[in-house]
């Protein structure tokens, strides 16, 4: 098993990862979009993957909050042209968020 581990600074709103899937090690892309609404004391965070041309991507929301120890887990099945399984954690801190993701 593969791990990628990342730190965003809470000045950025979202951030892309590629991951090295497949045997020619094609890169799958993941896009973290961060959304926090200090009034009602909300984060939610957001991940969309790469798509093809023509198709929509595949989108996944989470609400985190201190009940789920401020993260959010989203786990991807491949199966079309490369079969893979891929979970992004992303955990929130004081100074930045933490993304981790594992292949």
């Amino acid at each position: 098993m593969n791990k990628i581990y990342v730190e965003v600074p809470i000045t950025t709103n979202q951030t892309t990862l590629s991951i090295p899937c497949g045997d020619d090690e094609s890169l799958w892309h993941f896009t973290v979009i961060f959304n926090e609404n200090e009034y009602l004391h909300k984060r939610l965070v957001t991940v969309m993957d790469n798509f093809d041309d023509g198709e929509n991507p595949a989108v996944q929301s989470m609400l985190v909050t201190n009940e789920n120890n401020r993260t959010a887990t989203f786990e991807y099945h491949m199966d079309k042209d490369v079969k893979a399984d891929i979970k992004l954690s992303v955990y929130y801190c004081k100074e930045c968020r933490i993304i981790t993701a594992e292949w």
